[in-house]
């Protein structure tokens, strides 16, 4: 999903990407979600497992991303898919 992000948002400028809208550098940020356990409904409680997720963003044409958030994983789909819903602190 990053990859195709920069492919969209970008161009290269030898050891930098730079915003296609705006020329800046494009910045990134680590944003930890932490992983929770649909057993405990709604509420944010889970095993304690923590991903951290690299995400790039044009710091004038975007506002920064948020550093901690939470997936919550719901009941698995009758395909056997894995659903989650993404909330940011």
């Amino acid at each position: 999903m990053r990859m195709k992000w920069i492919a969209d948002h970008c161009v290269s400028d030898g050891d930098f990407q730079l915003c296609k809208t705006c020329s800046s550098k494009v910045e990134i940020i680590g944003a930890y979600m932490s992983i929770h356990d649909p057993r405990f409904g709604d509420t944010c409680a889970g095993s304690g497992r923590v991903v951290r997720l690299v995400i790039p963003f044009c710091p004038h044409c975007e506002t920064r991303p948020n550093e901690y958030g939470c997936l919550h994983e719901l009941e698995p789909h009758w395909d056997g898919s894995i659903h989650l819903r993404v909330r940011f602190n």
